[in-house]
């Protein structure tokens, strides 16, 4: 595994399933004489093992040791604040999205309807949103509604309405994918270009997989090192051999064997599976708690200066005069 830090993807390969089967599991486990287990993954693998977790009491072979490293764009796991692999994917965003931002500038009057991923989690688009300075940033965490796209509108018309020599920068919009079914990223562009009725337009871009990155960020590279180590001692903490036999085998049923590990604040915790389940929301697949939620309002506060939508555009203009004065 020597290099494969510096390589993009998982050389382990990817899957979208859970453990199902667990009675093959269990015989390979056994016949393999596998005593420890470390699972990379996003909420697939975090599912799996809380359902290996569940099923020791029938099958001895899940007796042993067990930590699962998130790994996910998504940042959707119980038990971290960040998953291996969403740094990467948040610069990549931010460096598409400052190229579609300097082709809304060149355009001057234009708006990108920017879609990016995430499943039902916002982080990426709510932290890319603040970092590429987005107009509004549309997540499951605050959901859609035909209000806000009124309000985000009568911004707009403000903004360009005021400026009279078209000087205007181009203005993006970031939705993530799973946050409405009825106002996809095209039906919002539509109804952008057509409440614009001239004094701007707009494009639609969803970046897809590339967002996923490349090579991993220097960050993702330094916890996912830590990551391992940490996994390491936590196996060789909760692994206890028994001396009665020949082929010593590792057996625990505590709980705190089986565990998820994770970043809290500037700290590297283990969390037993089992108290992150009321901390889960399986319906939704992302946890219940978002250190990030707070984020989306400062960016419309930053955006749009904190001004409600009533206010005369000249009352907002001689403010935004007065504050870069000052500045």
């Amino acid at each position: 595994v020597d290099d494969w830090t510096s390589k993009g993807g998982s050389e382990l390969g990817t899957t979208k399933t859970e453990v199902y089967n667990l009675d093959l599991v269990a015989h390979h486990l056994q016949k393999q004489g596998i005593n420890a287990l470390l699972l990379i993954g996003g909420f697939e693998a975090y599912s799996s093992l809380i359902k290996l977790n569940d099923a020791r009491d029938k099958y001895p072979a899940f007796c042993i040791p067990m930590v699962c490293i998130p790994a996910t764009i998504s940042n959707n796991v119980p038990g971290t604040e960040f998953s291996l692999g969403c740094d990467t994917s948040l610069n990549a965003i931010v460096d598409n999205c400052d190229v579609l931002k300097q082709s809304a500038s060149a355009s001057r009057r234009r708006v990108f309807v920017v879609e990016v991923q995430g499943g039902n989690c916002g982080y990426l688009a709510v932290m890319a949103g603040l970092a590429v300075g987005a107009t509004n940033v549309y997540s499951p965490e605050y959901g859609l509604s035909l209000q806000t796209l009124q309000e985000d509108l009568n911004h707009l018309v403000r903004r360009f309405g005021a400026d009279k020599n078209r000087t205007s920068s181009g203005r993006l919009i970031l939705r993530n994918e799973s946050v409405s079914t009825t106002y996809t990223t095209d039906v919002i562009a539509n109804i952008i270009k057509a409440e614009g009725k001239g004094l701007f337009d707009s494009r639609t871009s969803i970046l897809g997989h590339i967002q996923q990155g490349g090579a991993p960020s220097p960050m993702d590279r330094i916890r996912a090192t830590k990551f391992a180590v940490e996994c390491v001692s936590f196996l060789e903490k909760h692994a206890k051999s028994s001396e009665s036999s020949d082929n010593p085998r590792v057996y625990t049923k505590d709980k705190q064997s089986a565990a998820v590990i994770g970043i809290n604040g500037a700290q590297v915790v283990c969390t037993p599976v089992t108290d992150l389940l009321s901390d889960t929301e399986f319906e939704f697949r992302k946890g219940k708690k978002s250190w990030w939620i707070n984020v989306k309002p400062l960016v419309e506060l930053l955006s749009k200066w904190g001004y409600a939508d009533n206010e005369p555009i000249e009352e907002e203009m001689n403010i935004r005069n007065d504050f870069i004065s000052l500045d």
